[in-house]
């Protein structure tokens, strides 16, 4: 969210040197509810994220000391 072009829309000064649009308000029946919605779909994302970054990162890390054991050790795979 951007909020300096919406306190330089209300000042009613330039904002030729942004970038960002001013906070718009939007009519909706059964606000709450929509917000409520919203939330709910934002906590999901957060938990599905959370949970996958955690598994991309063990996997990630698993990987590479099955790559760096070796070169560490110096074990040669080729002459078993």
């Amino acid at each position: 969210m951007d909020i300096a072009p919406t306190i330089a829309e209300f000042l009613e000064t330039s904002r030729d040197n942004m970038t960002g649009n001013p906070i718009e308000s939007i009519e909706k029946e059964k606000g709450l509810e929509y917000i409520k919605s919203i939330n709910n779909r934002i906590k999901t994302t957060s938990k599905t994220r959370s949970k996958t970054l955690l598994t991309y990162g063990i996997i990630t890390i698993i990987t590479l000391l099955l790559i760096l054991i070796p070169l560490i050790l110096n074990i040669d795979m080729n002459n078993k």
